[in-house]
């Protein structure tokens, strides 16, 4: 009987494996949780939406 990958892999094994890097790491870039990135993020999802719309709407058409 095989077994799962449940069974096969154990949790604190996994864990020990695991290296995480240090969170103290300098970077120039600006942090992501600003007002304007999640303006673009918004703006994004919005014309992805509309994208999807307008693409439902012509495959509608086709058919």
């Amino acid at each position: 009987m095989p077994m799962s990958l449940t069974q096969d892999l154990e949790p604190k094994s996994i864990l020990e494996d695991v290296i995480f890097p240090p969170g103290d790491l300098l970077s120039d870039e600006p942090p992501l949780e600003t007002e304007l990135h999640l303006r673009q993020i918004m703006l994004v999802l919005q014309c992805l939406e509309r994208i999807w719309k307008i693409a439902k709407i012509s495959m509608l058409a086709v058919i």
